[in-house]
């Protein structure tokens, strides 16, 4: 998924999926504070599923084995690729 634009803030936890739009964006809820200053907690994104994402492109990925996505810049540095939170608080 590929980030689009940032909506006002809601006080919500966790990923929300608010209802899905006309043209097939979604708006999801940052869950953490692992892309602050960027993107605050509890902020509304609106995210393209269909999509994929590019270096240096904020991506909402699910990791191997893990149900819960995560919300982080996508780094790709030849044939590896890393998700990288802007918090330095977060190791990479």
């Amino acid at each position: 998924m590929m980030l689009l634009s940032k909506l006002s803030t809601r006080p919500t936890a966790g990923f929300l999926l608010h209802p899905r739009q006309k043209n097939g964006v979604i708006a999801l809820t940052v869950s953490d504070d692992s892309l602050e200053p960027e993107f605050t907690q509890r902020e509304v994104i609106i995210v393209d599923p269909t999509q994929d994402g590019c270096h240096n492109q904020y991506i909402i990925a699910r990791l191997q084995g893990d149900n819960n996505p995560t919300f982080k810049q996508l780094i790709v540095l030849g044939n590896r690729s890393y998700l990288k939170p802007l918090n330095t608080r977060y190791l990479l």
